[in-house]
């Protein structure tokens, strides 16, 4: 689940930082990553309780985003808030881009209700509670076939 999940979230490994949303028109003539528009929006962009300047937009591959998840994977790596004043560390460095998804999936994803029993669905829940709620969304569905072809690559039968 965790492979199908990174797999996701990364663009297949192709992408340590979030791609510009499709509500946010800035930037993405030039395919450009979400430090721009994020920049444009200034103090908008941002949480109260960010760092003046930080913008902490999804990076890694399980594209963790907002100051509090930089935060707690920044304390379970050991780095006290090195990732809450430089976030960017996450998109430069493989092994961090690695650590953090872990960190995550460790922290968040694992214990949700429904994943020790391997739903899926409820994975994904844990990642993008509000965006893929429903299995019939297209992005959830197209997790899932990442998911059904991980488990078909490896050979794994039950599911």
């Amino acid at each position: 689940m965790a492979l199908a999940q990174i797999l996701h979230e990364s663009g297949g490994l192709q992408c340590k930082k979030e791609k510009v949303p499709p509500h946010l028109q800035c930037g993405r003539s030039t395919g450009g990553d979400c430090t721009s528009c994020y920049a444009k929006l200034g103090e908008n962009s941002r949480r109260e309780t960010d760092p003046p300047g930080k913008f902490y937009y999804g990076r890694g591959y399980i594209q963790i985003s907002g100051c509090a998840e930089y935060r707690a994977a920044s304390h379970d790596l050991g780095f006290g808030n090195r990732l809450v004043s430089n976030p960017d560390l996450v998109a430069r460095h493989e092994d961090l881009c690695w650590k953090t998804a872990f960190s995550y999936w460790k922290r968040v994803v694992h214990p949700y209700p429904g994943v020790s029993r391997g739903a899926f669905g409820c994975t994904t829940r844990a990642i993008n509670r509000t965006l893929e709620m429903h299995a019939n969304h297209p992005k959830a569905r197209a997790r899932f076939y990442i998911y059904y072809n991980v488990y078909r690559a490896f050979e794994i039968s039950g599911l």
